[in-house]
């Protein structure tokens, strides 16, 4: 930092790096001052951003980082051919059929039913064999229902931070 304050002579990937260990080894106080005074490298050290929050105690802060760089993962299709009490049914006698517990989802948005639509994600993100997306739809709504623990938590299931 030093010899190159600006990280000239790093790519992106090795800036990423960087901040990454710094997290994990070097000061995060002096690692947020650094981030916070450079908004350019902030898409490079989102995770570490959102952790040093979260561990700090803001985790609405965390959430909020989460939700802002993290790319919005590939979803299903959907199509509304069934009504929502029969795609219950379905879900409920087969727990891991995703793209009816999608569908379900989805549907429930649609209406408004934020409250049941989110226990309807909280079902599939039980099961470990779950697509990583439904946490970050999880993380999402919990995060609108200003719920921000299960949004943190949900974010971090969603595989995008370190374990």
């Amino acid at each position: 930092m030093k010899n190159d304050p600006a990280l000239h002579a790093l790519s992106d990937p090795q800036k990423t790096e960087l901040f990454r260990l710094w997290a994990e080894r070097g000061d995060a106080v002096e690692l947020t001052t650094l981030l916070s005074a450079n908004p350019a490298w902030q898409p490079l050290a989102w995770r570490q951003i959102a952790m040093l929050q979260a561990a700090g105690g803001d985790v609405k802060g965390a959430c909020e980082t989460f939700l802002k760089f993290m790319p919005v993962p590939v979803l299903p299709n959907f199509s509304p051919a069934e009504k929502i009490d029969a795609m219950s049914r379905r879900l409920l006698l087969k727990p891991n059929d995703y793209k009816t517990g999608y569908a379900l989802y989805a549907a429930l948005t649609a209406e408004k039913n934020t409250a049941r639509a989110l226990k309807v994600l909280r079902g599939l993100t039980s099961r470990a064999d779950c697509p990583s997306y439904f946490h970050y739809l999880e993380a999402r709504l919990a995060f609108e229902m200003q719920d921000y623990a299960t949004a943190w938590n949900a974010a971090k299931k969603s595989g995008r931070f370190p374990e």
